[in-house]
């Protein structure tokens, strides 16, 4: 969400449109308006009954996002957290209160996987990229002994971090974050139903325009024109999330790197997987998907299915074969698919 990272466009497209509404459905009006945020993301809010004041929450609500959690921006909440005194407690914000309490609960179920302590790794391996030539690997040891929540204590909203030099990196969870937020004030603000896009974080609940489940697209990850599948609301709601390298890897020098670095070893991931969807039957849970394929794309098909599908998730993994590509899934994912 800063200038100079990777975004990725729309990974998940929320399928259906205006035409053939049912008359009832019609009558009771929709609102819907797309917007590019973050520096370039793109950001669709949809809801029925339409009602302004909700949409301007919504979006006022999304836009203050990037105030908090955008480490680019030196007024930033993170970006004044990590330039902070260590010596004294930070009071923080409920937003990032509540991101800094997802995480901690992350890098325990991943193993590590999903830790937003990465943010020395991350500029290490974007700073590379100008020079042509990858870190060495006593610059990997050196920012790896700047990461990790062993020094980090929060009680409440007050966070002490005693680890020099650690800074945070909060990209792979606060696009759902923002989701769940914006789905929340929807519920609400009286929304029957709703659909809310980030890139590549969709949630949906209620029924579409066409009066039917919201149907969500996976996007295929070679060929931007084209959807690998689709996935239904089961009548619960539906979080879903997409994180995929797709057109926009790092290159450093002429070789391509994963943008997301195994915060376990300090290295990209395998540029083999494609990309990892992670999906939940109900709302609220985007920003735990959210992390979850960071974790899934570091951990690959074998481990990261189990554990989704132990958190309550449903996941589908793209991995790039000799010739082909290959699907890996958990056992209740077929479920899910539209068909």
């Amino acid at each position: 969400m800063a200038p100079g990272r990777p975004i990725l466009i729309t990974v998940l497209f929320a399928l259906g449109t205006l035409s053939a509404l049912p008359r009832a459905i019609a009558e009771d009006a929709w609102y819907q308006e797309s917007r590019r945020l973050y520096y370039g993301i793109p950001v669709m809010v949809r809801f029925q009954p339409e009602v302004k004041p909700t949409a301007a929450r919504v979006w006022s609500y999304l836009e203050s996002i990037d105030g908090i959690f955008n480490d680019y921006r030196l007024d930033s909440e993170v970006s004044r957290l990590n330039h902070a005194d260590r010596r004294q407690d930070v009071a923080l914000s409920a937003d990032l209160a509540q991101a800094m309490r997802l995480s901690m609960a992350l890098v325990r179920q991943t193993e590590g996987a999903c830790d937003v302590t990465v943010g020395q790794l991350v500029r290490l391996w974007k700073s590379a990229v100008p020079r042509g030539i990858p870190p060495t690997q006593a610059q990997i040891a050196g920012a790896l002994q700047r990461r990790g929540f062993a020094g980090v204590r929060l009680t409440g909203d007050r966070l002490r971090v005693e680890t020099p030099g650690l800074l945070f990196d909060f990209g792979g969870v606060v696009k759902g974050m923002a989701v769940d937020g914006a789905i929340a004030l929807l519920r609400s603000g009286g929304a029957k139903s709703g659909l809310v896009q980030i890139g590549g974080e969709t949630a949906a609940f209620g029924l579409s325009q066409r009066a039917r489940p919201h149907v969500i697209g996976v996007q295929h990850p070679e060929d931007p024109e084209r959807i690998w599948t689709s996935i239904v609301d089961p009548g619960t709601g539906l979080a879903c999330s997409t994180s995929g390298n797709y057109n926009h890897p790092i290159v450093i020098g002429s070789r391509p790197y994963y943008h997301i670095v195994d915060p376990r070893t300090g290295q990209p991931v395998d540029i083999h997987t494609l990309s990892v969807t992670v999906a939940f039957p109900e709302t609220g849970k985007n920003a735990l998907a959210d992390g979850l394929t960071k974790a899934g794309a570091v951990l690959g098909p074998k481990k990261a299915l189990p554990l989704i599908e132990k958190l309550g998730g449903q996941a589908l993994i793209l991995v790039k074969a000799k010739n082909h590509i290959e699907e890996y899934k958990t056992s209740g994912w077929d479920r899910l698919v539209f068909r």
